[in-house]
């Protein structure tokens, strides 16, 4: 490779391509050991948005602090033609949430515990022990834990990733923290749908709903209202019965997994606290039943990861949405049918291929998790805020018509339309019966089209999930919005 190579990186294989980007294993050319990594590179429309920018090396310098075996590494944040590209350790294995597509009645509970375990010790290094240059804890805040979000390798090595909500106390930061809601429903603590303050218990409560999917293959929706809610956990706790276990030990863990998804936050344990009696009830399983991480890792993780769906590098590349970039970085094999410049559907001018400017952020380790994508707007669901005056009279004038009341939640850096009404605040609003349209113009210059039908006293609120933006009525399941883009 030569100063000039505009490429540092040959790809070898196309893992997929979500919302934000694609994310490919990669040989770095300038490494004698050929070493083989993970890249994520962000889609061309993302990488102009300031605020993404920022919040990319904002992301890059808190977690550049974390250090610890289950939390994956960040080697580098380099920029090419103005699109950051990071450069991951490779993981050779898949998130938690495939591994339950093979295992529909849940892991092995030894291994279950074991994997949540671990974040949880992960979790506790983040808050308690990763420091800043001035010496004070960074209080490193996770907020989307869940199996999609664990990686298991095929030596048996957890390794917690995606911190790219994070929060953390550190210096340098180029964007301010801000007061939206993201996250992914059914993990996201009731407080954060509150507008509360973030706290490590909301991690807490994202391990725990992980814990009760790993060890039954089922999610457990919870609602926000503090009755139900409890009313709801009770009733899937006690269809918790695992194998290998004492009824003692199966009601313990039934009331670990009950604190640590406690509505009251202060009834939830720390993690160093859930990290040790998960170590206990794991010591308390039928050694028959007993499986650790390595060993089902040999007999379960080694042969998935072997038998993913590799699509030809040509293929794959040219499926992309967003390719130019990936296609420079391919050497000499081209895909058919790529030509050197592709005309840019928005400007309809052609696109040539990257001159080749890189810029290195960062040598040092540094953390950062896999869904830089799930930062790039402030999008999530968000719970109760009091309605202003106006909004109240508003309410007031249509329960005395035949209008219906709805109640919508949005973040608040979020702008809304619903029906003829701009809202600027979260609350009640008066609209007509039938299929209303509610829109949100998020910053980066995307509009989401949410449709649903109004009904009295409904609650509307915008969720994030899996990376994508939607609606849940009344807590309901996640209904997808009609996306479009207009770069401003």
């Amino acid at each position: 490779m030569t100063d000039e190579d505009p490429y540092p990186f040959e790809v070898l294989e196309i893992l997929g391509e979500g919302a934000f980007g694609a994310v490919c294993i990669a040989r770095m050319k300038n490494d004698p050991l050929e070493r083989q990594v993970a890249i994520k590179v962000l889609k061309q429309e993302y990488a102009k948005n300031p605020k993404v920018l920022h919040r990319t090396r904002d992301e890059a310098r808190l977690l550049s602090r974390l250090h610890h075996p289950n939390i994956v590494t960040v080697e580098q944040l380099i920029e090419i033609e103005g699109r950051p590209i990071l450069v991951m350790e490779l993981v050779r294995g898949p998130d938690l949430k495939t591994l339950l597509r093979r295992h529909g009645a849940g892991l092995p509970p030894s291994v279950a515990m074991e994997c949540v375990r671990q974040t949880c010790v992960a979790l506790h290094i983040a808050y308690n022990e990763a420091v800043g240059d001035d010496g004070r804890a960074l209080r490193v805040i996770h907020r989307d834990i869940k199996p999609s979000n664990m990686l298991l390798s095929v030596h048996g090595q957890l390794k917690v990733v995606d911190f790219g909500i994070a929060t953390g106390r550190f210096s340098g930061r180029e964007s301010k923290t801000d007061s939206v809601v993201m996250g992914s429903r059914p993990y996201m603590a009731p407080e954060r749908l509150d507008r509360g303050n973030d706290t490590p218990a909301v991690d807490i409560y994202g391990a725990g709903m992980s814990l009760y999917e790993l060890l039954t293959g089922n999610t457990m929706p919870l609602s926000v209202n503090p009755s139900s809610h409890d009313r709801s956990l009770t009733e899937h706790l006690l269809r918790l019965e695992l194998p290998g276990m004492t009824a003692l030990v199966n009601e313990d863990l039934r009331q670990l997994v009950r604190r640590m998804c406690a509505y009251d936050v202060d009834l939830r344990p720390t993690a160093r606290d859930a990290a040790n009696e998960l170590g206990r009830l794991i010591d308390a399983v039928d050694p028959a039943h007993r499986l650790s991480l390595e060993e089902f890792a040999k007999q379960a993780v080694e042969p998935l990861y072997q038998d993913r769906k590799k699509v030809p590098l040509r293929v794959a590349v040219g499926r992309l949405e967003d390719k130019e970039l990936l296609t420079g970085a391919l050497g000499s094999e081209r895909p058919a049918g790529l030509p050197q410049a592709e005309a840019d559907p928005r400007t309809r001018s052609p696109r040539p291929r990257p001159r080749g400017r890189r810029t290195e952020f960062a040598r040092q380790p540094m953390i950062f998790l896999g869904a830089i994508f799930g930062m790039v707007t402030g999008v999530g669901a968000i719970a109760a805020n009091k309605a202003t005056s106006a909004q109240d009279r508003a309410a007031a004038r249509a329960a005395a018509s035949d209008r219906t009341q709805v109640r919508v939640w949005f973040p608040s850096d979020v702008g809304a339309r619903l029906g003829t009404h701009a809202l600027t605040t979260p609350g009640p609003v008066p609209v007509s019966s039938g299929v209303q349209d509610l829109e949100l113009f998020l910053d980066d210059g995307r509009t989401l089209t949410c449709k649903f039908e109004a009904r009295p006293g409904m609650t509307v609120r915008y969720v994030v999930e899996r990376g994508s933006g939607g609606i849940s009525i009344d807590d309901g399941p996640v209904f997808p919005c009609l996306v479009s883009y207009d770069p401003r």
